[in-house]
């Protein structure tokens, strides 16, 4: 059996004549793949530990260095997925390597000869303030989610709206999802017009795969879904920035068979992407492969008419 004799008329792996031959976790390994067409590049080797598949002294080190400080530790996420300043980001990262310039760390680099805080001074009046810092810090906390009062008139609403492309261009928004715990995942999207209409859209159940990986299935199968639409001009939108800035930025001689056929992509915030990730998240009770959808499905309704009534 040939690689090109399992393609589908869409160019797509056949799920059932492969479960014919070979058992289902294979099958699982091979729909993780793209399917082999006539226009693939011969294969070359690459750098495992970048997304861009490209060696650097950085991808490196922290492939040297994991064991030591646990890249897989949950603890990290609170810094890399921090959405706010980079000096924030910046400090939560120092805390959390236990590298905050304290006066029991300075004293330890020989940059303080007093191990000790003006407050450890003054015990009894530090205990006092404490308390009160705590209590303003419960009140104010307790005032926005409860009230909806913000803690400072600095505060903006940053919601993000899904925008519409300029007439005759549609747009195609995608979205990936993964359990970190089991690795199932799965992708989807939809393309609308430029007045917010639905065209199509879809869902794929791809399995065994993480975030990021699932994030570039989901925009393959959009561009190909497109492009099987007779839809030309398309403006991709994700909400990964991640998938935006290596997808972009990825040296032409290093692309993965995916990435190959990714050309041009734009990020968008999370709350612009609604729709995309509800498909991604749809109950497709477990059945491997790609779904279409004509019509939206009861998942996301509600979402594109909100959507729609913004555009107005």
């Amino acid at each position: 059996m040939l690689p090109l004799n399992v393609v589908d008329g869409y160019g797509d792996s056949n799920i059932n004549l492969l479960h014919c031959h070979l058992e289902e976790d294979m099958v699982r390994q091979i729909l993780a793949i793209p399917a082999p067409n006539d226009d693939m590049h011969e294969d070359r080797p690459m750098w495992r530990w970048n997304h861009n598949r490209v060696c650097t002294i950085s991808s490196a080190f922290h492939k040297i260095g994991e064991r030591e400080w646990n890249l897989k530790d949950k603890k990290w996420n609170m810094a890399w997925d921090y959405d706010g300043p980079q000096r924030l980001k910046q400090y939560i990262w120092i805390v959390l390597r236990n590298r905050l310039m304290t006066n029991v760390e300075r004293t330890r680099c020989g940059l303080s000869t007093d191990p000790m805080s003006g407050l450890d001074r003054d015990a009894y009046h530090w205990r006092l303030i404490f308390g009160i810092i705590i209590w303003r810090l419960w009140k104010q906390r307790n005032a926005f989610v409860f009230n909806g009062q913000p803690s400072s008139t600095a505060m903006k609403n940053l919601r993000q709206r899904w925008h519409s492309p300029k007439m005759g261009v549609a747009k195609l928004n995608t979205d990936g999802a993964a359990d970190p715990r089991t690795m199932e995942a799965s992708s989807g999207g939809l393309i609308r017009d430029g007045c917010g209409h639905w065209i199509t859209g879809f869902h794929r159940n791809i399995r065994r795969f993480s975030a990021f990986q699932a994030e570039i299935w989901a925009l393959y199968n959009g561009l190909l879904l497109a492009w099987n639409s007779n839809i030309k001009d398309v403006e991709a939108e994700i909400d990964n920035k991640e998938v935006v800035n290596t997808l972009n930025g990825i040296p032409h001689m290093y692309e993965t068979t995916l990435i190959r056929r990714i050309r041009e992509l734009s990020h968008t915030k999370r709350e612009a992407n609604e729709a995309a990730d509800a498909l991604a998240h749809i109950n497709s009770n477990t059945c491997l492969g790609l779904m279409v959808f004509q019509n939206p499905p009861d998942e996301v309704r509600h979402i594109l008419v909100h959507e729609e009534t913004d555009l107005v």
